[in-house]
């Protein structure tokens, strides 16, 4: 009987570790975050260079072009209201660029918006202290600024292949243009003339919108600026009745999974479990005399 016992008591056991082993395992969720920054600490920083002028433009050898990533968190409803803010700004301010503005909504509520442009380096620091400030009937404590960065990149090795480009590709159109006067009395070499100054004119527009381009990044600064909504009072609440669902959810997948993988072998563990009930039957595990 004891033998019977244990046999039994193993059986159950592998059948349970293999019923948890053949489970996915259990979701690890990670969540970065990071410290929200007073809009005054973020801005500052940036607000002092852009002022200050340190580095903007060609100086010193180098051509730098500068970049700012900017996320704010504001509250529900803050959203559309600094979006417009930022985009008005652009609008009026007479040299902005406005590359691109977009907001995203979620569950019917904007949840996003997210605004690129271009601005001269003196307009720079008066954008990010606007972008930083909080509107009227805002205090400060509810806009936190949640990721800030700065790109710089030295433009001038390419200015200077382009520009050196530019005077070869223009000195080789000038001596085409005279062989071109020179060759108006034969059709054959009129024509192949012709078209080398008609490709070599192409790439030396293309070449000169590439400096054009390169110049324009030099002498404005790109700023990409964010704003997410910060979630209501019961927000983590609801967000997390929604995990719940979809934990719940994700379970019952894994169980369901589990017996459909587990039913080809039902069989099997039946005519193991009808053998070993056979062999304590007959005695087949009884210790001899």
């Amino acid at each position: 009987m004891n033998v019977r016992n244990r046999l039994f008591s193993w059986v159950g056991i592998t059948l349970a570790v293999a019923a948890v082993t053949s489970l996915p395992g259990c979701r690890h969720r990670e969540t970065g975050s990071s410290a929200a920054i007073p809009p005054a600490v973020f801005a500052r920083g940036m607000m002092v260079r852009a002022a200050a002028g340190d580095g903007p433009g060609v100086r010193d050898g180098k051509a730098i072009a500068y970049r700012y990533d900017l996320s704010f968190l504001v509250s529900d409803g803050m959203v559309t209201p600094h979006f417009e803010r930022a985009r008005t700004y652009c609008l009026k301010t007479s040299e902005c660029s406005l590359i691109s503005a977009q907001q995203m909504a979620h569950e019917g509520e904007a949840g996003d918006a997210r605004i690129t442009l271009r601005l001269p380096h003196r307009d720079v620091a008066a954008f990010l202290a606007l972008a930083a400030s909080p509107l009227p009937g805002e205090t400060g404590q509810k806009i936190h600024a949640i990721r800030q960065s700065v790109d710089a990149e030295d433009l001038a090795p390419a200015l200077r292949d382009v520009a050196r480009r530019i005077v070869q590709l223009t000195a080789y159109r000038d001596r085409l243009e005279v062989l071109e006067k020179q060759s108006a009395a034969r059709a054959e070499d009129l024509i192949r003339v012709a078209k080398e100054l008609s490709e070599v004119q192409s790439e030396l527009e293309s070449i000169q919108g590439q400096e054009s381009q390169l110049r324009r990044r030099v002498d404005t600064e790109e700023i990409d600026l964010t704003y997410t909504a910060r979630l209501h009072a019961t927000g983590p609440l609801r967000e997390a009745w929604r995990e719940m669902g979809r934990d719940l959810l994700a379970s019952a997948a894994d169980v369901l999974t589990f017996v459909m993988t587990a039913i080809p072998w039902l069989p099997l563990v039946l005519l193991g479990l009808v053998f070993i009930r056979l062999a304590l039957r007959r005695g087949w595990f009884r210790p001899g005399p």
